[in-house]
Formats: structure tokens, C-alpha cells, sequence
């Protein structure tokens, strides 16, 4: 689906069970035929995927990616299977 990044949120804190959590959230709105306008979303990208390597030279300069459209797939559960940056 397409999707404008309206936001990047850098993630770093340690879960209940001590272990560290660290990434970056991408903030964005797509079209939604359930909604009139446009949804506003987030998902969650780990700094242990092979996705948050490729997507680093935008996060070390989010602004950067800010206001760019986006190609985002997610598998059935949601998860993030590619991004890219249009």
C-alpha cells in the first residue's frame, strides 16, 4: 500500500523482563476504505531487522524521510514484509 511518513520515532527502553527494545517507529497515513479521509498508523521497526539496516540512512536524518511516499506491505499478522522509499 502507499503510505506518507508523517513521522519518526526513535525506541530504546528495557521490557518488563529487563530485556532492551530498541528501533524506530514510523508514524504515517494511507488511504483507508473504512475511514472517510485518511488513516493515521505506526509500526514498529527493530534495530535487529534486516529492514531497519537498510532503512538507517534515513533514520540517522529523519527529516529526510519525513513527508515521502512510501511503499508499505505487511503480512497477514501485520508484520512489515517491504518498505520502500518512493
Amino acid at each position: 500500500m502507499k503510505i506518507l511518513v508523517v513521522g519518526l520515532q526513535p525506541v530504546d527502553f528495557s521490557n518488563a523482563e529487563g530485556e532492551r527494545v530498541s528501533g524506530m517507529k514510523i508514524h504515517y497515513t494511507c488511504d483507508d476504505m473504512n475511514v472517510f479521509g485518511l488513516s493515521a498508523n505506526t509500526k514498529f521497526v527493530s534495530e535487529k531487522s534486516p529492514l531497519y539496516k537498510k532503512l538507517s540512512s534515513y533514520f540517522s536524518e529523519p527529516e529526510t524521510m519525513l513527508q515521502h511516499e512510501c511503499q508499505l506491505d505487511n503480512d497477514t499478522k501485520g508484520r512489515i514484509i517491504s518498505f520502500e522509499v518512493c
